[in-house]
C-alpha cells in the first residue's frame, strides 16, 4: 500500500511537469504566432509612411528646382515677378511646413557697391512690395556674401531680407556644393533666426542657377549677377507629425534621424525616450545628398494591447490551476496514505472483535480499495493536462467511487471542474481565433434548414434563459428556407449570440430572435436584447479580440470577450458580416447576414 502510494505520488510529480511543460509550450506558440503578425502589420505600415514621405520630400525638392528654373530662363527677374511666380505656383499651399523662400547672389566684396547702388534705385518699388531698406557692407576676412535679396514667406519678410548665409560656415559649404554639383542640397538640420527653440528644426533646401540676372549689375551688363542661390526653409517634423496623425491607428512609435554627420541630429521622434532603445524596425531615405534612419518601436498599447498582456494572465492562471489540482491530490493521497495505516492499526486492536466490527473494517477496506482504484485511474489520466483537470474534477465532484470524506474536498473538486472548464472554454476560444486568424479552419459546408438550427439553438439555451425568467421569442422563416453552410459554426453562431443576449438582459424579459430573407436574397439573422447597451465608442471595441463594452458590462457580467469577436470571424469566414446597433440603457440588436450566394430557398 505504502509503495503503491509513493507510486502515485512520483506519477502525480511527473504528470504536473509534464502538463506544465506541454502548457507552456502551447503559449510560446501562440505567443510567436502574435509577434509574427505584430511585425508583419508594423512592416506593412512602415512602408506606407515611408512611401508617403518620400513624396513629400520630392515635392519640396521639386519646388526649388521650379524655382531655379524661372531664373535660368528669364533674362532679367525682378521682385515682382518673384511674388507673382510664388503666388501663381501655389508654392506654400503645397505645403503647410514651407517657411519661406529666398533668393541670393553670391557676391564679393567689389560687387557691394553696385548692387547697393541698384537696390536704392529701385528702392521705391521695393518698398511698395513690403521690402524693408536693405545696405551691403563690407565686413573684414570675408571674400564672399550671399545676401538675401528677394524673399516671400506667408509669414511675413521680417527677419528674413538681408540675412547673409555666408556667415554660415555650415550653411556656405552646402551652397557651394549645390552649386558646384549643380544639384539641390539640404543643410543639416538647424535653428532659424526666426523659430522657437523648442519646435521641430528646421532645413534649408538650397539650389543654384548659375546665370541668372535680378537687375541688380548694372555696371555689367554684358554679364549676369554672381551665380544665384535659391533657398527654401523647411519643417520636415511637423511635417511628418501631420502626416502620421492623419493614418489613424498606429502600430509603432517612429523616430526619423539625420545619420548624414558624425553626430546625428533627431529630425522627428514620437517619444524621446525611445531614442536610446533598440528599433523593432529601421529603413533609410535619401533626400537632397543626406541620408535618413527612420526607426520604429512597437507601441505598448494599440486599441486593446499590441503587446499580449492578457496571454500571459491566461498562461498565469492556467499554471495556477495545475499547481493547484497538483495539490489538491497530493493532499488526497497523502490522506489516503494516512488512513490506510489507521484502518490497519485498528484491524489489528479489534481481531476478535464481533462480527459488525468486522463488517465495519471490512467496509472501510473497501473504501479505501475504492479510493486506491480512484486515484489511481486519474493519475493515469493527468497524462493529457486540461483534459486530466476537467476529467478527474468531474469524477471527485460526483464521487464516483465512493464520498471524499472531509466536504471541504468536495467544494475544492467543484471550484477546479469550473474553472477547468472555463480554461477549455477559453483555450478553445483561443484556438479557434488563431486558426481562423491563420486561416486554417475549413468549413464543413452542407445545405441545412435554418429554422430548424434556429429552433435547436432556442432548446439549447432554454434553461439559462428559464433560470432568469426570460423568454425567447422567434420569428422563424418558412421550412423552404435553406442555407449552404458550415451548420456547426452556424449553431457556434447563433448560440453565442442568444447566449449574451440572455445574460445582459434582465431578469422576467424578453429576448428576440428573427430570421428573414432580405429583397437582395441574402438571409438575416438578428437577436435583440433589452439589456444595458453599449457607448458608441464600445460598439468596435467590443467585437475584437478579449475586449468588452465600458463599466456597465465589465463590472456586471463576467466573459473572456471573446464570443462576439469569433461570431464575427465566422460570418466573415462564411462571406458575410456582423453589425451591431445598441443605445446605453435600451438594449442591444447584433444582425448576421449571410451573402445571398449561400440562400437555397425560391422566392
Amino acid at each position: 500500500m505504502r509503495l503503491s502510494l509513493l507510486v502515485m505520488r512520483l506519477l502525480l510529480l511527473g504528470t504536473t511537469a509534464l502538463s506544465l511543460l506541454l502548457y507552456t509550450l502551447f503559449f510560446l506558440w501562440v505567443y510567436r504566432d502574435l509577434q509574427y503578425v505584430l511585425v508583419r502589420d508594423v512592416e506593412l505600415q512602415t512602408l506606407r509612411i515611408q512611401s508617403i514621405l518620400e513624396a513629400k520630400l520630392d515635392r519640396a525638392e521639386q519646388s526649388v528646382v521650379d524655382i531655379t528654373a524661372l531664373f535660368s530662363t528669364s533674362d532679367s527677374v525682378s521682385e515682382n515677378m518673384f511674388a507673382n511666380f510664388v503666388q501663381e505656383s501655389s508654392l506654400f499651399e503645397r505645403s503647410d511646413h514651407f517657411r519661406a523662400v529666398a533668393i541670393m547672389p553670391m557676391l564679393s566684396e567689389d560687387d557691394l557697391a553696385p548692387v547697393n547702388a541698384a537696390l536704392q534705385a529701385r528702392e521705391s518699388d521695393r518698398t511698395a512690395l513690403g521690402y524693408k531698406e536693405i545696405v551691403l557692407e563690407p565686413a573684414e576676412g570675408r571674400t564672399i556674401y550671399a545676401l538675401v535679396i528677394y524673399a516671400e514667406s506667408p509669414q511675413g519678410r521680417g527677419g528674413i531680407v538681408g540675412y547673409d548665409l555666408a556667415t554660415s560656415p555650415v550653411r556656405l559649404k552646402t551652397a557651394e556644393a549645390a552649386r558646384d554639383g549643380d544639384r539641390v542640397l539640404v543643410t543639416p538640420p538647424l535653428t532659424l533666426s526666426q523659430d522657437d527653440p523648442t519646435a521641430y528644426l528646421s532645413l534649408l533646401l538650397i539650389g543654384a542657377v548659375d546665370s541668372a540676372d535680378l537687375g541688380l549689375c548694372t555696371h555689367q551688363p554684358e554679364e549676369a549677377d554672381k551665380p544665384l542661390l535659391v533657398a527654401l526653409s523647411y519643417t520636415p517634423g511637423a511635417e511628418i507629425q501631420a502626416t502620421l496623425e492623419g493614418m489613424g491607428k498606429r502600430l509603432a512609435e517612429l523616430n526619423v534621424v539625420d545619420v548624414t554627420d558624425a553626430e546625428p541630429a533627431v529630425i522627428y521622434t514620437d517619444n524621446p525616450e525611445t531614442l536610446s532603445r533598440v528599433p523593432l524596425l529601421t529603413s533609410s531615405i535619401s533626400f537632397a545628398g543626406r541620408t535618413w534612419s527612420l526607426n520604429y518601436y512597437p507601441l505598448e498599447k494599440v486599441d486593446g494591447g499590441v503587446q499580449p498582456y492578457w496571454l500571459i494572465g491566461i498562461y498565469a492562471f492556467g499554471v495556477v490551476l495545475l499547481l493547484g489540482l497538483a495539490i489538491a491530490v497530493f493532499v488526497l493521497i497523502k490522506n489516503a496514505d494516512s488512513l490506510a495505516v489507521n484502518v490497519q492499526m485498528r484491524t489489528r486492536d479489534l481481531d476478535n472483535a464481533n462480527a459488525d466490527l468486522r463488517k465495519l473494517a471490512d467496509e472501510a477496506r473497501a473504501a479505501n480499495r475504492a479510493k486506491t482504484d480512484f486515484l489511481a485511474n486519474m493519475s493515469h489520466e493527468l497524462r493529457t493536462p486540461l483534459n486530466a483537470i476537467i476529467g478527474y474534477s468531474e469524477v471527485m465532484t460526483s464521487q464516483l467511487f465512493g464520498k471524499i470524506g472531509n466536504p471541504k474536498y468536495q467544494e475544492y473538486a467543484n471550484d477546479i471542474l469550473s474553472s477547468g472548464k472555463i480554461l477549455d472554454r477559453l483555450l478553445s476560444d483561443i484556438l479557434d481565433v488563431t486558426r481562423i486568424e491563420s486561416r486554417s479552419l475549413d468549413l464543413a459546408e452542407e445545405e441545412f434548414d435554418v429554422g430548424r438550427e434556429l429552433e435547436t439553438c432556442v432548446k439549447l439555451v432554454s434553461n439559462m434563459a428559464g433560470g432568469k425568467g426570460i423568454t425567447i421569442q422567434t420569428t422563424i422563416p418558412s421550412p423552404d428556407l435553406r442555407l449552404f453552410a458550415d451548420a456547426q459554426r452556424f449553431r457556434q453562431i447563433v448560440l453565442n449570440l442568444l447566449s449574451n443576449a440572455v445574460k445582459f438582459s434582465p431578469d422576467n424579459n424578453e429576448v428576440k430572435l428573427f430570421a428573414v430573407v432580405q429583397p437582395d436574397n441574402c438571409v438575416m439573422i438578428s437577436v435583440k436584447d433589452d439589456g444595458p447597451g453599449m457607448a458608441p465608442e464600445d460598439i468596435e471595441k467590443v467585437q475584437e479580440p478579449f475586449e468588452q463594452g465600458g463599466d456597465i458590462l465589465t463590472r456586471s457580467q463576467d466573459g473572456s470577450g471573446l464570443g462576439l469577436a469569433i461570431c464575427k470571424m465566422l460570418i466573415e469566414l462564411h462571406g458575410g458580416t456582423l453589425r451591431l446597433e445598441s443605445t446605453l440603457g435600451v438594449g442591444t440588436t447584433v444582425f448576421v447576414r449571410f451573402p445571398a450566394s449561400r440562400t437555397r430557398v425560391n422566392l
